[in-house]
């Protein structure tokens, strides 16, 4: 009878076992695609604005770039499509000459940062 009593403690345990390794391995997995589809799109986003001189047009088409909407729902291009897209981006960008002084500060795009702000993150980045 213990014999019965310990297989069934061992194949309980080794059921459990199996199923929070599995759990575990599909949300790691999830978890994951999740963590590079976010980062392709926000470096998609922040090369977009950079090509276009530190600033987001209404619109967001970039010719040579994947988004995420395209990535998830193929030939759906509702994120960009929409008017509100470059609002929904919140930003600011300072452009640096050669030798590193600031030449232009944009903050228009968010209102947590003022110019100073912007220029005191740019030289801890910098």
């Amino acid at each position: 009878m213990n014999l019965i009593k310990k297989l069934r403690r061992q194949f309980i345990f080794l059921a459990t076992l199996a199923i929070f390794i599995i759990v575990a391995g599909a949300l790691g997995l999830i978890n994951m695609m999740g963590f590079y589809a976010m980062r392709e799109h926000c470096l998609d986003t922040m090369t977009y604005i950079t090509q276009n001189g530190g600033t987001m047009p209404s619109r967001y088409h970039p010719a040579d770039t994947a988004s995420w909407g395209k990535d998830f729902f193929p030939g759906i291009t509702w994120p960009e499509d929409t008017p509100e897209f470059a609002y929904q981006t919140r930003y600011f960008s300072l452009r640096l000459d050669s030798s590193g002084r600031i030449t232009a500060v944009n903050v228009k795009n968010i209102v947590a940062f003022s110019e100073e702000q912007a220029v005191e993150f740019a030289r801890i980045a910098l």
